[in-house]
């Protein structure tokens, strides 16, 4: 799986109003070679935008991600909702972010990369 993000650097000088929604945002994009019938069922479930790239590829754009996680696994486990650790320590440590019934984390293991994407349902 091919991934492309930006992250987001706080400049403490820039600006301290918390609510400053033209700050830049986080931008998330994996390109798959391929994602099963039911991966792309949990996608479409939770309103993840996909479409098909030149050479055949499901390219995901998430720009609507609380936060989110990049790694190497070495494994290829698929596309699932699961509350795991990084979940549950994102929301122990982050003071502004609040966990709530419409908050899920979205799991993707495929191609040896491992992303995680915490996401609030109701901001879709």
């Amino acid at each position: 799986m091919e991934v492309r993000y930006d992250v987001y650097l706080e400049d403490e000088n820039e600006n301290e109003n918390e609510d400053d929604f033209d700050a830049p945002r986080k931008r998330l994009e994996l390109i798959f070679s391929h994602i099963t019938e039911e991966e792309k069922e949990i996608l479409e479930k939770y309103d993840f935008k996909y479409e098909y790239t030149k050479d055949n590829k499901i390219k995901l754009k998430e720009e609507n991600a609380i936060y989110y996680t990049v790694e190497i696994d070495e494994e290829d486990k698929g596309i699932y909702l699961k509350k795991t650790k990084i979940y549950y320590n994102y929301f122990k440590y982050d003071f502004c972010s609040k966990e709530s019934e419409d908050t899920r984390n979205l799991v993707i293991s495929k191609e040896g990369v491992r992303v995680e994407i915490i996401f609030d349902k109701k901001w879709r």
